[in-house]
């Protein structure tokens, strides 16, 4: 069985002799990850109730993909 420090030993030996990448490109990369990610505009639709002098709030799920490029659920409060 290989151990975690005979396996990180091994990556650590792939990287020896690799140059880092440009800096130019690292910059690109941390302004693609660091940017917000604006969620689109849900369709409204109006919640109303039967009776008089009553209120009612639902919670909207909508599957979306966040900034790091994993899919997560945007909730929305529709009142």
């Amino acid at each position: 069985m290989v151990s975690f420090a005979d396996k990180f030993a091994d990556l650590y030996a792939k990287t020896l002799g690799e140059k880092p990448p440009p800096v130019q490109k690292l910059k690109e990369v941390n302004e693609q990850l660091s940017q917000k990610y604006i969620p689109k505009d849900a369709a409204k639709y109006p919640i109303y109730a039967d009776q008089p002098d009553t209120y009612q709030a639902d919670l909207m799920f909508e599957p979306t993909v966040d900034s790091k490029g994993q899919y997560i659920f945007q909730v929305n409060l529709c009142h």
